[in-house]
């Protein structure tokens, strides 16, 4: 069985589609026509350029993974420092009740 070969007319209608979708999602209302104003197109083709680099550009997926484990890492780190501060905290409450338990009982003693 023969693969359906894609024609230039294909690419057109599907062309068309991402043109009409781009622009109802930027106005949120559809255009009746099937023309847009050329400052409008190269806005779309802008847009069009920075979504297929953000997407498909192996520069870019190298560097979203690196940013990726770079915040994992940020994070990993900003956990074990607040650790360490609810660790510490922990223990300077600790210091404070034994502190005051330790004063209670004295007085209770008659001890000053």
């Amino acid at each position: 069985m023969k693969k359906p070969t894609m024609m230039r007319d294909d690419l057109d209608t599907m062309l068309r589609v991402i043109v009409d979708m781009y622009f109802r999602m930027k106005y949120k209302a559809p255009n009746y026509s099937t023309t847009y104003t050329k400052s409008a197109l190269e806005d779309f083709n802008k847009w069009l350029n920075d979504r297929v680099m953000y997407l498909m550009s192996a520069e870019v997926q190298k560097e979203k993974q690196e940013l990726h484990e770079w915040m994992v890492k940020q994070q990993d780190s900003d956990q074990e420092e607040l650790d360490k501060m609810a660790q510490n905290d922990l223990e300077l409450k600790d210091s404070i009740n034994m502190s005051i338990d330790t004063k209670i009982g004295r007085e209770m003693n008659g001890d000053r």
